[in-house]
Order: C-alpha cells, then structure tokens, then sequence
C-alpha cells in the first residue's frame, strides 16, 4: 500500500520524536537556523554577500542565481516537517527572513553602487524565501527561488553588460544610457520589473504566493505588513537604479561601448524566462511534491494558481503598494521633507546597520585568540589525533546525557 502524504508526514513525526528527544531536536532546529542564515546571507550575516561584488559578473549572476546563497533556504524547506514543531523554531524563522528582507530593501536604497544594489536586493528576496518557509509555504518559498534565480542572473548580466560598455559601477556616473545602450535598457527594465514584483512577471506570481501564505494558519499580522512595506521598498530602489543607469541626464564624459553580441546572446534567453516560467508551476509544484513527500505539498496546476492569486484582496493590496513604490521615486522632489526625516536611517544603512563594525570586532579577536592558541599546535600528528578523540569523546557524553 503506498501511503497518503499525511500518513507519510505523521510516520516521520513519530519517527523524529523517537530519535530525537525534544531539547536535542530543538538545539539541532536552531542550529539548522543559525547555518541556513550564515548560507544565504539573512540576519545577522547579511554583510558577507554584497562584499562578495568584486567577483566578475558572471560569477555574481552564478552565485546569486544558482546554489552558492540559495543553499540556505532549501536546507530551511527542506528540514521544515522536522522542525516546525519546535517551540518558537517557525517564529524565529519568519522574523529572520523579515529582518533580512527590511533591512537589506534600506541598504539597497541608499547605494550607489550598481552590483551591490542588485546584491541587496538578493538578500532581501532570500529573505522573502526564508519568510515564506517560516509560515509554512514551502512552495511558494521554492518557486520564488525558482523566479528569483532567472530575473538575478538576468540582472546581473545585464549590469555586467553595462558596466563593461561604460568603465564603472557607479550608479551617480550613469545616466541616459538606455539611449545608446537600448537592449541592455529592455532587459534589465523586464528584469527589474519582475524583481519589483509586477504582473505579469515571474517574480510577481512567486512572491504573491508567499504573502498569502503569510496570511494563512493565523500567521502574525504584523509581520506581513512589514514584508508588504518591503515590497514597496523593493519597487522603490528598483525604479531608483533603472532611472540612474539608464534615464536622466548623460554623462557625455563616459567613453561608452555598444554591447557584444555574445552578450546578447547571453542575456535574451533570461529576458524571456523573466516573462514565462510561471507558466511552470504546475510540472514545478509536481516535482516538489515528489521530491519532498513528507511536505504534504499539495499539487498547483497554473489555472488553480492564477486564479488563487487574482481573486485575493491582498494581491492588489500588494500591488497597489508596489506602484506607490514607484511612484515614490518620481514625486521625490515634493517630499524633500520626508527625506530630511530619513536622513539618519540613510546614514545608519549606509554603516550597514552597524554590522561591518561588529564584523571587524569579530576578525581582530579571533586573529588575536589565535594567536594565542597558536602554542597549542605542536604539528605532531600524535597529539592531533589524541584532540579528535577527546572531542568526539565529548560530543558522545553530551549526546548521551541529552537523551
């Protein structure tokens, strides 16, 4: 007899509370947390990503796009039946992936750089993800994974483009260069457009279906209009960099170089996967529940999921906060008063809240503690394997002890 989904989830259930005794499985559910956060770049190791922008941008598109950073949230997906039973486990995860996604959104509206406004904007839609698993939508999670993955490598490669064609990243030294570079100008804008979250866009599908699932199995309210002010906040830095690069007035100082043809090449493929792989979720959502049979994922097919998001409030809800996003950043000069108001925030987010300051304390007194420690490495292989023993000896005591 094959079981059902449910018989399949309780079996692994009784299994785990078997195994694991509580306090242990709690350790173990945190410390899942504390990685999967340290992987994908959320609160409170959000630094380490846009820091990683000198890489050449094929390399960023791959490590945005693919599993260097998306690890993290699938290990979350992954592990949730295990976990989310866990007292506070499910809370904890949501106000990570809130925190990341608020915090990186102000980040990436106050810098100037183009690669690491795009590499904010990562870390605030991984934040969106982890979100979505901490309230129970593992689907919605892994297909805005999926979304995330074509619009990030399309806008990477696209600000490659660009960045190649002018000489710098600096968004301040731009302007009006859609006119000279008008295919980078179409895809970058479907791009952004789909990382802003617009109909009818991948990313505007995916992301619709974690705020509802925000709002589902009694969820806190308050945390979902947060991630609602984050989805105005995206919209709002998105409209900021493509007026900057590719609106505006031209700097006639740049020498600028029209773009290659391999790089065309490159980039179309993704334009047009911005636009369509929502089309795919019913063959995605039948692989996840395949592939995750302990989730109890329920199938989607693509008329189910149109019409789950079109007839809920809360979708245009969202989207009428998106265009209020937009329309922020071309009435900015009418609220030069709110800006005033702001100005601090802007100067904490650009010290990165502080972080990078907490980060260099961390380095200095672990190179200090190791150079302390450095007395205890004698190099003889004897006494490095007498340490391994007396540590696993240890982990054992603890394990043996918990239980």
């Amino acid at each position: 007899d094959v079981a059902t989904p449910k018989e399949e989830v309780n079996r692994v259930e009784r299994i785990m509370k078997k195994l694991f005794p509580s306090q242990i499985l709690s350790v173990m559910a945190f410390g899942f947390l504390i990685a999967a956060a340290a992987k994908s770049a959320q609160f409170p190791f959000q630094t380490w990503l846009p820091d990683a922008m000198e890489a050449p941008s094929p390399i960023s598109a791959l490590i945005h796009a693919a599993t260097m950073v998306n690890a993290g949230v699938y290990l979350l997906a992954r592990f949730y039946p295990a976990f989310k039973d866990v007292p506070g486990w499910t809370m904890s995860v949501m106000i990570v992936g809130m925190l990341s996604a608020l915090m990186a959104a102000i980040m990436a509206l106050v810098a100037n750089d183009l690669k690491r406004v795009l590499a904010y904007s990562t870390v605030s839609q991984l934040g969106y993800m982890v979100y979505a698993v901490g309230a129970g939508g593992v689907l919605a999670s892994q297909f805005h994974l999926l979304s995330h993955s074509i619009f990030k490598a399309l806008l990477f490669l696209a600000a490659g483009a660009v960045i190649h064609s002018v000489g710098t990243r600096d968004m301040r030294e731009m302007g009006g260069l859609g006119r000279k570079l008008p295919f980078a100008r179409v895809v970058f804008i479907i791009g952004s457009l789909a990382l802003a979250g617009i109909p009818i866009f991948n990313g505007f599908w995916s992301k619709e279906l974690i705020l509802e699932a925000g709002l589902e199995a009694g969820n806190p309210i308050w945390i979902y209009i947060i991630m609602l002010l984050v989805a105005g906040l995206t919209a709002l830095y998105t409209t900021r960099c493509v007026w900057m690069v590719f609106y505006g007035e031209s700097n006639e100082e740049l020498s600028i170089h029209p773009l290659g043809r391999n790089m065309k090449i490159a980039l179309a493929p993704l334009a047009f996967g911005a636009l369509t792989t929502w089309l795919l979720i019913g063959p995605f959502s039948k692989m996840m529940s395949q592939s995750l049979p302990v989730h109890g994922l329920h199938e989607l097919t693509l008329v189910q999921m149109v019409e789950h998001v079109v007839t809920a409030p809360a979708t245009w809800i969202a989207v009428a906060i998106i265009l209020l996003g937009m329309m922020t950043w071309f009435g900015r000069e009418s609220l030069e008063s709110f800006q005033t108001i702001f100005k601090p925030l802007a100067y904490i987010a650009e010290a990165s809240f502080g972080f990078e300051g907490i980060n260099k304390f961390i380095v200095s007194s672990s190179n200090s503690i190791g150079e302390k420690l450095r007395t205890t490495q004698t190099g003889k292989l004897n006494w490095n394997i007498f340490y391994l023993l007396v540590a696993l000896v240890v982990v054992f005591a603890v394990l043996l002890i918990g239980a």
